[in-house]
């Protein structure tokens, strides 16, 4: 792998995520979210595996973060104020828990970053992440949880319709509708 791409990817990453949580306005924060997931799509590349990627761009670009987006302009967040109800309480507890998380992070990595100056051993074989392997792992080893995965989707969807759905005269109800009551009462002589 190229230290050069791999730093530049990483990076790009690293920081598309930390402006997409630190963004106030949701939608500033979904554009970020795309960078975060296009700069994924780039790690996968580089680890060798292409067809994770382009499922990483197509899944993820172009339909999670339309469907955040579509979300977004559903709740309407301009006609809401904006940042009405949004409170910064929590965000020095936060920040405090992120530093000291990042800080056991990096003593770790450099606790164990002496020593062996062999490159590793590669982790995978030359089969992750293609076509085969993954149709593999989805249709023989795990069926079952995938056709659950595919229920819970189905499941979402219709809750998704069922609550955009706007309020009106309901299909098939018992009152009809005013110009259905004048085309059978009519003006003219009727039996009485």
């Amino acid at each position: 792998m190229n230290d050069a791409a791999f730093l530049i990817c990483a990076a790009l990453t690293t920081a598309a995520a930390a402006l997409c949580v630190t963004r106030k306005n949701p939608i500033y924060g979904a554009f970020y979210l795309l960078g975060f997931f296009l700069g994924l799509a780039g790690l996968f590349v580089l680890l060798a595996a292409p067809f994770v990627a382009a499922v990483q761009v197509i899944v993820y670009v172009g339909a999670i973060l339309v469907l955040f987006l579509f979300v977004i302009m559903l709740l309407d967040y301009a006609g809401l104020g904006g940042e009405a109800g949004r409170s910064f309480a929590g965000t020095l507890p936060a920040a405090l828990l992120a530093f000291l998380l990042l800080a056991g992070l990096g003593a770790a990595v450099y606790r164990n970053a002496g020593g062996d100056t062999r490159p590793p051993a590669p982790l995978t074989d030359a089969s992750f992440g293609s076509t085969r392997t993954v149709a593999k792992h989805l249709y023989i080893e795990y069926p079952l949880a995938l056709e659950l995965v595919t229920l819970l989707l189905m499941a979402a969807l219709v809750g998704a319709v069922v609550l955009t759905r706007r309020p009106g005269p309901e299909r098939g109800s018992a009152t009809p509708d005013k110009g259905q009551e004048e085309a059978t009462h009519g003006s003219g002589g009727g039996s009485t």
